[in-house]
C-alpha cells in the first residue's frame, strides 16, 4: 500500500486539510494554517529554512552526513529525486512526481558509490559467457 507516502494522496489530503480551515478559498496557498489568533496564515521560505536546519543541527552530522550550512529547501526536492533513483523508479516518473520539466534532476544526484555500486559485481557475473564482436579493426 503506497498510501502513506503517495505524492498525489498526499497532495490531496493537504488540499482538504487547507481548504477545512475557517476562512480558506480555493485560491488559499498549500502552506496555510490558522493560528490562535484565528488569521489565516502560511509558511514561506524564510520561516520553512531556519526551522529546517536548526532540525539538522539537532540530528547532527554524525547521524546525517551533512551539517546545516548543507541543506537548503531545495534539498527536499533532490533529495527526493535521489531516493527515487536509488530505488530503479523510471525516469520520467521520477519528472513527473518532481515536477522536473527536463532531467535537469540528474544535476542534483550525487554518486552515492556505495549503493550505485551494490551488487553490481553480481550482475557482471549473470552473463559470464558472451562473446565480442569487433568492428573489423585487428588493433
Amino acid at each position: 500500500d503506497d498510501s502513506l507516502l503517495c505524492p498525489v494522496i498526499a497532495g490531496a489530503r493537504t488540499v482538504k486539510r487547507v481548504l477545512s480551515i475557517p476562512g480558506s478559498t480555493s485560491d488559499s496557498k498549500l502552506c496555510s494554517f490558522r493560528p490562535s489568533n484565528g488569521k489565516l496564515m502560511f509558511i514561506n521560505s524564510a520561516q520553512a529554512l531556519p526551522r529546517l536546519r536548526a532540525v539538522v543541527e539537532i540530528i547532527g552530522k554524525v547521524a546525517l552526513g551533512f551539517t546545516k550550512d548543507d541543506v537548503g529547501l531545495h534539498s527536499i526536492r533532490s533529495g527526493g529525486a535521489m531516493a527515487m533513483f536509488l530505488a530503479g523508479t523510471r525516469t520520467i516518473i521520477i519528472m513527473r512526481i518532481g515536477r522536473w520539466s527536463s532531467e535537469a534532476f540528474l544535476e542534483y544526484i550525487r554518486e552515492q558509490v556505495e549503493q550505485f555500486t551494490r551488487g553490481v559485481s553480481k550482475d557482471m557475473l549473470r552473463f559470464e559467457h558472451f562473446n565480442t564482436i569487433g568492428s573489423g579493426d585487428p588493433d
